[in-house]
This record gives C-alpha cells, sequence and structure tokens, in this order.
C-alpha cells in the first residue's frame, strides 16, 4: 500500500473524530511521496548491483596486492636490487623497523596494484531528498511517519548479493545529543591513549592541541565558500559517521534517514549540520528532513553565515524543497478554542492554581499509577535517580508511583537542566506531572526555554504531561501586564555582545575539551550587523512557543491520549497494523 493510499485509509478512519481531514496540500506531498519511494526501490537495487561489483573488486585488488609483496619479498630474499625494499644491515634484527617496513612495503604494493586494476566502482547516485517545511501542526511529522514505515518495507528484503539497506529515523534533538556522546567517547579514547604514555599534564596538554591541529588538517571542507577554506575536524565527522552506525563491519548500505524537526539554535548545531549532511551524500543517501523553517531561513542566527550559505546551496541541489502550509493546526482542530477561555476546561491541565486544581492533580496522580500498573509506594515523593549523560544522574520525585513522576515547576526548571536532562524523564516516566508552572514572562526566559524543551521530549516520546498552572495554555508564555513577547531584545543584544568579544577556556588535558574560540567564529559578510539583526528578531522562538502551545493542546485530546496508550502501555504488543494507526497520532 502506498504512502496516498495509507494516508486516505487514515483519513476516513478518523474523520469522523475530529481530527484529521482529507487535505489538499497533504495529498500533493504524499503523491510526492510515493514517487520518492519507488525511486528509493531503485536505489536498492542498484546499490546491490554496486556491492557485487565492490566485492569483486576488492577480491581482484587484495589478490594483485599480495602478488606483487610476495614478488618485491622474493626478490629482497634473493638480494635482487629493488630500489627502496632492501633491508638495511642495522634492521635486520630490529623487530620494530621490519614490522614499520613490511607494512609500507604492503602500502606501497597496494597502490601498484590499484594502478593495474584500475579506479573502484562509483556508489550509485541517491535519488533526489526532500525538505518538508511548514507552519506548527501543519501534518509533516505525520506524512515523513508514513513515508518511513513504507520505506522500511521497501528497504527491508535483502537486495542483489545479499546485501541490505537500512534506513534510521531520528528526532533532531536526540541525534545531537547522540552525536555529543560519540564525540565524547572519541575524546576520551584519544585521552586513555595520551596518559598511558604521558603522566606529565603540560606534556598531554601539548599532545591534546597538537592532536586537534593535525585533526582539523585532516578534515573535510564541506559548504566553504571559494575563497575561503573551512575545515571541520575528524573527531566530529568520525562522530557523524558512528551516529549513523556507517564504522560497523556491516554488508549493508544506508538508504534512507529521516531528521524530525531540523534546526539551528546554536554554531555547533551548524557546523554539525554540515558534517552530518556531508556524510549522509558521500554514502548517497535518502534524506527526508522536517522543518519550521525553509532552508535559507534554518540559520537566521547567521552562525558561520558564509560557509552555511554554500552549504545551503548544495542542500537546495540534493533536496526538493516542498512547503506544506495548509493554515490547519491539526493538533488543535478537534479542540474546542485555543485555551485562551477563561473558563475552559481541560483533562489534565488544570488552572488558576486553586485548592481545586490541587486536588484534582493529587486524583489524577493515584489514577496514572493505577493505570500504569504501578503499586504505591510506601514512601510518597521519593525521588527516583534516573540516568542522564556521561555518567550523570537527575533525582526526580515520583508522587508515589514509579512510572508517574510529580515536581514542582521551579524545584527543576530553576536549574541548569538542559535537553539530554528532558530526554531521560520522558524516557524514564509515563506520566509527568509539574506543578505551579507560572506565566512565562521575559524575565523567565531561560525557565521557559527549559519547560519548552521538556514539552517537546514528552511529546515525541508520547509521555502524559498533567500541570496545574496560573494560566491557560494560550496564555501561559505572555505576560498580560507587559503584553509583549517573551523574548528580551535587550538582553538578546547583551548577550551577542558578550559572544563577540568572549575567548573561550579550554583546558585541552580533560576529556571533552572542544568548545570553539567565539571570537574566531565569522557571523558573515558584513560584520555582526546581520548576525545581531537576524538574532534579535526570535522567529525560532516564536516557532517553539507556538508548537510548545499546540502540544499541550493536542496532548488533552484523546487521539493524543491512544497515542500514549500504544506507545508507552501497548508498546509491547505493538504489531504492523497498530504502528500504523500510531502514524496518526503523531501528527506534527
Amino acid at each position: 500500500m502506498s504512502v496516498l493510499q495509507t494516508y486516505l485509509r487514515l483519513v476516513g478512519r478518523h474523520a469522523s473524530q475530529g481530527g484529521l481531514r482529507r487535505d489538499a496540500a497533504q495529498v500533493a506531498v504524499a503523491e510526492r511521496l510515493d514517487g520518492l519511494l519507488g525511486d528509493l526501490g531503485q536505489h536498492r537495487v542498484s546499490l546491490g548491483e554496486y556491492e557485487v561489483a565492490r566485492r569483486d573488486y576488492l577480491e581482484e585488488l587484495g589478490r594483485q596486492t599480495d602478488r606483487i609483496v610476495a614478488m618485491k619479498l622474493e626478490q629482497r630474499r634473493t638480494g635482487s636490487a629493488f630500489p627502496g625494499f632492501q633491508t638495511m644491515p642495522w634492521e635486520k634484527d630490529d623487530r620494530e623497523k621490519k614490522e614499520v617496513s613490511e607494512r609500507r612495503l604492503r602500502s606501497e604494493a597496494a597502490v601498484e596494484a590499484q594502478n593495474i586494476v584500475g579506479a573502484p566502482p562509483d556508489k550509485p547516485k541517491a535519488p533526489r531528498s526532500v525538505y518538508l517545511h511548514g507552519h506548527v501542526g501543519v501534518g509533516k511529522t505525520f506524512l515523513m511517519d508514513l513515508f518511513y514505515e513504507k520505506s522500511k518495507e521497501v528497504l527491508g528484503c535483502s537486495a542483489a548479493g545479499g546485501s541490505s539497506v537500512g534506513a534510521r529515523r531520528m528526532h533532531f534533538n536526540s541525534a545531537m545529543m547522540e552525536l555529543h556522546q560519540h564525540m565524547h567517547r572519541i575524546e576520551r579514547a584519544y585521552c586513555d591513549g595520551d596518559k598511558k604514555r604521558l603522566k606529565d599534564p603540560g606534556k598531554l596538554a601539548v599532545m591534546a592541541a597538537r592532536r586537534r591541529r593535525v585533526s582539523l588538517h585532516g578534515g573535510h571542507k564541506f559548504g566553504a565558500s571559494q575563497d575561503s577554506a573551512f575545515t571541520v575536524s575528524t573527531t566530529l565527522e568520525q562522530a557523524s559517521r558512528d551516529l549513523f552506525k556507517l564504522n560497523s563491519a556491516r554488508s549493508s548500505h544506508l538508504g534512507l534517514v529521516c531528521f524530525d524537526e531540523l534546526q539551528v539554535p546554536d554554531g555547533f548545531t551548524a557546523i554539525s549540520i554540515m558534517s552530518m549532511f556531508r556524510v549522509l551524500f558521500q554514502e548517497e543517501a535518502v534524506v527526508i528532513s522536517t522543518s519550521n523553517c525553509a532552508p535559507r531561513e534554518l540559520n537566521d542566527n547567521a552562525w558561520f553565515n558564509d560557509h552555511y550559505n554554500n552549504f545551503t546551496e548544495i542542500l537546495l541541489d540534493r533536496c526538493e524543497v516542498l512547503e506544506l502550509n495548509n493554515g490547519v493546526d491539526y493538533r488543535t482542530i478537534g479542540l474546542e478554542g485555543l485555551g485562551e477561555r477563561e473558563d475552559q476546561e481541560f483533562r489534565r491541565f488544570y488552572y488558576p492554581l486553586t485548592e481545586k486544581s490541587a486536588a484534582l492533580m493529587d486524583e489524577y496522580v493515584r489514577e496514572a499509577g493505577t493505570e500504569c500498573g504501578a503499586a504505591a509506594d510506601d514512601g510518597a515523593n521519593d525521588p527516583r535517580e534516573i540516568n542522564v549523560l556521561f555518567g550523570r544522574t537527575l533525582s526526580i520525585p515520583t508522587g508515589g508511583h514509579r512510572d508517574v513522576a510529580r515536581f514542582d515547576f521551579m524545584d527543576l526548571f530553576s536549574k541548569a537542566v538542559g535537553p539530554s536532562d528532558c530526554l531521560a524523564v520522558a524516557r524514564s516516566f509515563k506520566v509527568v506531572c509539574i506543578e505551579n508552572v507560572p506565566v512565562l514572562s521575559r524575565q523567565k526566559r531561560d525557565q521557559a526555554r527549559r519547560f519548552i524543551t521538556m514539552v517537546d521530549e514528552l511529546y515525541n516520546e508520547g509521555c502524559l504531561l498533567v500541570c496545574t498552572a496560573e494560566a491557560p495554555p494560550g496564555k501561559l508564555f505572555k505576560s498580560d501586564e507587559l503584553g509583549e513577547s517573551l523574548l528580551d531584545l535587550e538582553s538578546l543584544q547583551f548577550e551577542a555582545e558578550a559572544l563577540t568579544d568572549a575567548k573561550s577556556r579550554v583546558d585541552s588535558s580533560e576529556v571533552g575539551g572542544v568548545s570553539p574560540d567565539a571570537a574566531s567564529q565569522r557571523m558573515g559578510t558584513g560584520g555582526d550587523a546581520k548576525f545581531f539583526a537576524n538574532k534579535m528578531t526570535g522567529e525560532e522562538e516564536r516557532f517553539a512557543f507556538k508548537r510548545a502551545v499546540s502540544r499541550i493542546l493536542e496532548m488533552q485530546g484523546d487521539v493524543y491520549y491512544r497515542r500514549h496508550r500504544k506507545l508507552k502501555i501497548d508498546a509491547s504488543t505493538e504489531d504492523v497494523a497498530k504502528r500504523e494507526e500510531k502514524m496518526y497520532f503523531g501528527v506534527s
């Protein structure tokens, strides 16, 4: 069944529930994805044929290399003159130098063998990728997930010669955290290797600096403008390959990667995107990306603007850009209003902060614990230690049930918590209860960002969010007193000026000390004016606020509740039909 057929079947089944309806813009995207699905099937066959040709080539190259090595070793044994390969008298009893000499011999023999065998076969060019963008709730993730499920059916069969083609579906925030983990592991391996040889911290720092300098020389220049060099370290490139499991011993190829919610919130992410997409394009993988922004608007902070603009041109060449802008937020279409009425009631969002709201929260926590199959613990609110990244742990009160988190807004979001902490909470609990959520004005911007990140991760993982709050969702990110956006332009200007003058101090002997020098970042031709102008618009933050409100509202409905049941309660017994059903409940 095609993407369009599955889409129409789901529309027909659920239109009566008020959450989905036939949409001309979605139909057009589904038809294009069906065309890509056919091209992906042909690409799988081509990759199989390529794998057979590559295997034959490597076997012949190995045979020719062995023949040349044997011939040269025989010449050396018999004393025949052979420039560059004769063993010197002082080398005869030196085993280490002998091994180096033999490795050099085989390396040079491999070059000669390649001259005889010829160039390796070219990898078949992948079909054109798709970059899907549009406003909040228009169905981008919904359609991408439908395509991903169908693509696994196309790519799951063995290609010619027994080689398979893989597919990966990744939320972009999770992918970035996994990339950090790979970089940390690579840096730790470097550092551990140095520490085995050296004990002096000063020498360790020198070795680390030298290694990174060599790494930069060996890095790639993908996305560089013609008149300036721009290298990305091989550590990041290696981590990108590890992210997509391209360094493991395998006989398969990476055929498809789906990125959900692509965004560029900082300079490291801008460089990482260039590195990841370079690796994917080298592997001739198809990339499906969803984003709130068009490609040219993605880097609105102007990080490394000259180089990123050049990368954008490559992205536009390799991707077909599809805009899904039907003007409908399908997360809230089945709900009455937008949650701004003072008298509107929700099932899992209680406001204002009254005794009644607190009582409703207590009642829901008891019911949620029973539904999750968890017996009440002896000590209510005893914290549960959950693992985060790099050996860190986070202590979260459980509300008397192991699968139900319950904490005060300020207790968590006034601390320095990041996306990795929020993801750990979302993956450790089935229900997350947050009490005393305030109206998030510009003076509480950091707390607002952390709360928005938590909402995003809970939504992505299918958790239930239960809140007691000062205001309804539609008024949560505004201050009636100020009447302004959450964005604080004045403080952003001070931050940008501080960033321009800052110097990152990095201890090279410490694991993971890879922060770039902020003053070396080029913000684009014409200096910092464009950076300030784009940074101060706050368009990405406004998208985030709208997305958070939309998701909070969707979380109140029956559609999301059924999705939660499938992901968190019934996941162990999920079959193909249920998985297709789940696609509908993931509208984004």
